[in-house]
């Protein structure tokens, strides 16, 4: 997982905190369970995509260069580690289909997308667990 995906999440914790703070005059300083997970779901999903979006332009810009480099990479790392000439070749070819099915943008598209998710989905349940406990944020209007 790229450090990145904790840094777009940032505002998440922000963003849901503003919500219940409006809560306060409404239903006395509380969230429910329920309506944190679903701004928090709502917040992974927009940067999520915005995620998603910003690796495909950075992908068009690199493309076959990236995968070459990825896969080369850890051809070597096989060499270095002492790998078996029968291993390496295993690996070159579970590679060479890797990089077929990355062509694909929808496969591209989910794959990128499980690298960042998975953490908002985790931080939009922490949220949301932690959001509804009324002490965990303490009314201004006390």
């Amino acid at each position: 997982m790229r450090p990145c995906a904790i840094v777009l999440f940032k505002k998440h914790n922000i963003n849901e905190k503003n919500y219940n703070h409006l809560c306060d005059n409404h239903a006395g300083g509380t969230i429910t369970f329920g309506k944190a997970f679903i701004i928090g779901m709502s917040i992974t999903m927009i940067a999520s995509i915005f995620y998603v979006i910003a690796w495909e332009i950075t992908y068009a810009r690199s493309g076959d260069w990236f995968m070459e480099q990825w896969s080369n990479g850890e051809i070597v790392k096989l060499k270095e580690s002492g790998a078996s000439d029968a291993d390496i070749l295993k690996a070159k070819k579970e590679w060479e289909g890797f990089v077929e099915i990355y062509k694909n943008p929808l496969v591209r598209f989910g794959m990128t997308l499980m690298e960042i998710f998975p953490v908002g989905l985790l931080i939009s349940l922490l949220s949301a667990t932690l959001l509804r406990k009324k002490e965990f944020l303490p009314s201004n209007n006390n």
